[in-house]
């Protein structure tokens, strides 16, 4: 099928962003009954517009049918895609299983997938999904491979492999992972990723071995797969990649990390910036306004600047114009 080709270039206005939002949250899933008849639709208009599909979870919708449904479609372009699964309304563990029975077939052994934990998940269901990703992180140091990377939006704690981002940041970090090689291309995977997520959140259109040091890229490494954050602040105040970006406010980042993610060690713990001690919120809803801050400073910096919207045009491919 012939995609469509985004102006990346182009200038966008606050309402073309609000456009390009709704085309992104538009693939939801919702409710059982509708699957059948719209997941083979709905991925074969995303697949003329976008260079990843999103598939949502809501009120028992059996990822597996939604899966088989993209295998029948039988459009090799659409298996090769990028696939974001958004569990946050998930109802059921049976649904977590039937995904999990889903991506063991021979169709997703090289995929890249960006898996979503969510909000709503209740504790069991989350040991439950902690477990599920074990397993796939033994099989994949069988296999020699690596095709999850987990995700919890901000309000839940990073654990069981997942870290926290912020929603409008997930689709950023979704299409700078395009720019990446196919994962059956790739070796080392997972720290490319970790990078290219840095590269979002940090502000830095490109980051190769030099800037980004080892140091750091095994820190975000263990923050995703124990949760330490304590290291992470520690390491991040020393990185020549953050204090090299004029408008990064390190403390304030920091700041961040700790209300997304939390802290391993005493929860009366401050983020400090100057005189100021400021207490974690603790995990909590946070607008992109908060990352806009840190990433590229103040409001009125962002004036000065021209950055006053979520910066889409620095790392989304292929958005279709209306």
């Amino acid at each position: 099928m012939k995609k469509k080709s985004g102006n990346v270039g182009s200038h966008r206005t606050a309402g073309d962003v609000t456009s390009i939002r709704r085309k992104l949250f538009a693939s939801g899933l919702c409710g059982k009954s509708k699957v059948a008849s719209s997941v083979r639709e709905k991925l074969h208009s995303w697949q003329g517009t976008e260079r990843y599909i999103l598939l949502r979870g809501e009120h028992g919708v059996e990822f597996d049918l939604a899966l088989r449904e993209m295998i029948i479609s039988q459009d090799q372009d659409a298996l090769l895609y990028p696939l974001i699964l958004d569990c946050r309304k998930i109802s059921s563990t049976n649904s977590i299983s039937s995904l999990s029975a889903a991506l063991r077939k021979p169709d997703y052994a090289g995929r890249s997938l960006l898996f979503l934990n969510g909000e709503t998940l209740t504790v069991a269901r989350r040991v439950f999904l902690g477990r599920w990703l074990q397993s796939m992180e033994e099989e994949d140091a069988v296999n020699g491979s690596n095709r999850v990377i987990c995700v919890t939006l901000s309000g839940v704690p990073a654990e069981n492999n997942c870290y926290s981002l912020d929603e409008d940041l997930l689709h950023l970090c979704a299409n700078r992972l395009l720019r990446l090689p196919p994962l059956r291309e790739r070796t080392e995977d997972i720290p490319e990723m970790i990078k290219s997520i840095f590269a979002v959140i940090s502000g830095q259109d490109i980051l190769n071995e030099e800037a980004l040091s080892q140091q750091l890229l095994g820190t975000f490494q263990d923050c995703m797969l124990e949760g330490n954050f304590d290291l992470l602040l520690d390491t991040i105040t020393q990185s020549s990649v953050i204090n090299g970006t004029s408008t990064f406010d390190v403390m304030r980042f920091k700041e961040l990390i700790v209300k997304m993610g939390g802290s391993k060690s005493d929860a009366s713990d401050t983020a400090v910036r100057g005189d100021d001690e400021v207490k974690p919120e603790g995990p909590s809803g946070l607008g992109s306004d908060d990352f806009l801050d840190a990433i590229h400073g103040s409001k009125e910096i962002r004036k000065k600047t021209g950055i006053t919207n979520i910066p889409f045009e620095k790392y989304v491919l292929n958005l279709p114009k209306d």
